[in-house]
């Protein structure tokens, strides 16, 4: 009799158009490419074109490196090697939205957009990200700090006010 059915270790993300998947040694990215007529209108609301799949090895620093596996740096090492993977895939997926004589290929294809615009829009959510879940519950809660009389109210009500637009 054979043991349990083990799970593949498989997780994805959505790119523009299409979808990133990544495996235990490889990941790959799916795009609908928009048709010439699409392009040529610059219409891309209605996708009718075809498919286009890249594959890529993938090698894990966690498997090439025994010290990374430690409890604390393991997650952080994880979530670099995940955003990098998904940076790239966003990358092809633009630039496959792309007319075909804008297009890069090969190399360039995955340098599409170019590191300071990736850089920038990174910041700007970052920015973003902030203002809204620690200077925003903050600023709305010293609105009324006059009527509170306990640092302890404060923080519990920020909290809430966090709390509801994370869940808005």
């Amino acid at each position: 009799m054979a043991g349990p059915a083990r799970d593949a270790p498989v997780g994805g993300q959505a790119v523009l158009e299409g979808v990133m998947m990544r495996g235990v040694r490889t990941w790959s990215v799916a795009v609908r490419a928009p048709t010439p007529e699409q392009l040529e209108r610059g219409q891309r609301e209605v996708p009718e074109g075809s498919i286009e799949v890249h594959a890529f090895p993938f090698s894990s620093a966690l498997r090439r490196h025994r010290v990374l596996r430690l409890p604390l740096l393991r997650g952080v090492v994880a979530l670099g090697g995940s955003m990098a993977i998904g940076l790239r895939a966003l990358n092809i997926s633009a630039n496959a939205q792309l007319a075909p004589a804008e297009r890069k290929d090969g190399e360039e294809q995955e340098k599409a957009l170019s590191g300071a615009a990736w850089a920038g829009a990174l910041i700007v959510s970052f920015a973003f990200a902030v203002g809204l879940f620690f200077l925003a519950p903050v600023g709305i809660v010293s609105l009324i700090k006059s009527q509170l009389h306990s640092a302890t109210l404060f923080w519990l009500i920020e909290g809430i006010v966090r709390t509801a637009i994370f869940l808005g």
